[in-house]
């Protein structure tokens, strides 16, 4: 993609304080980093600002190292940049242990009110331009893709709940009882409160999902529990539960509330190893 087809693709007019240009230098190196693959933001000595990207190799070659740019939004103000990369190290699958470093992360250009254009985080914007962000992001045709964050409204959980809420929990099942997968003598009783302060950083409270939706596609994606608890076939209960306390909530959705009571079982599931 040249000077001509990014402007475009920018709807800029032909004559700006901003252009996106592509690289021609290619990026080497058997592992890669961030700082390797970033968008890079400059203002040239006429005070124009230049954000430089780069795209090259192609995605599971290791032939050279693959890095993308995919322009998600642009208008005026603001510009919002999928990043997309791997290098050339190793092959991916699990018959090897060695893995090409690889990643995915986004980058968001805005100007503000005086014409100066900075890179921001998903934080500094507010919900009308995030808003914006995933409309575009929810209508491309990235479906591997991470989305960019979330609306300020989602991030709203009861840090100390005065009322119950409902939240979703996968166990094991053994001989009719409920237990739970990652610490297998920890055993989850319907009707029966159980109690532990909620901590930060993983560090205390029970774990549950306030949508069964994102509980079964991390668990589908084999990413609810450590890789270890997917290598033996398992029967699986899907509780409904009541939490209350201090509730905490991490970026994949989970949450850490310090009460938790099991009220029913919503269904029941075999877990068969893949090969």
């Amino acid at each position: 993609m040249n000077e001509t087809e990014i402007t475009t693709r920018l709807h800029l007019p032909a004559v700006t304080t901003f252009q996106a240009v592509q690289s021609s230098e290619i990026i080497t190196g058997a592992v890669l980093w961030r700082s390797d693959v970033e968008p890079k933001l400059e203002q040239n000595a006429e005070g124009v600002y230049i954000l430089t990207l780069h795209n090259q190799g192609a995605y599971g070659s290791f032939e050279v190292p693959y890095i993308a740019h995919h322009i998600l939004h642009a208008d005026d103000d603001l510009v919002a940049i999928l990043v997309a990369f791997h290098g050339t190290q190793g092959v991916y699958g699990r018959k090897t242990d060695r893995k090409a470093s690889k990643g995915q992360f986004w980058r968001f250009f805005q100007k503000n009110d005086d014409g100066i254009w900075n890179r921001v985080n998903w934080k500094q914007l507010n919900d009308e331009t995030r808003t914006l962000i995933l409309v575009d992001y929810q209508a491309s045709d990235l479906s591997w893709a991470k989305a960019p964050g979330k609306l300020s409204t989602d991030y709203r959980t009861p840090r100390r709940a005065k009322t119950k809420t409902i939240a979703y929990k996968l166990v094991q099942v053994r001989d009719g009882r409920y237990f739970s997968v990652f610490q297998p003598e920890e055993e989850y009783i319907l009707g029966k409160l159980k109690t532990q302060q909620a901590k930060s950083r993983h560090r205390g409270g029970y774990y549950s999902y306030s949508s069964q939706e994102r509980l079964l596609e991390l668990f589908h994606e084999s990413r609810l529990f450590p890789y270890r608890c997917y290598r033996q076939p398992m029967e699986l209960a899907l509780l409904e539960c009541e939490v209350g306390g201090r509730i905490i909530e991490y970026h994949n959705g989970k949450w850490a509330s310090t009460y938790l009571r099991p009220l029913a079982v919503l269904s029941t599931f075999l877990c068969v190893p893949t090969v």
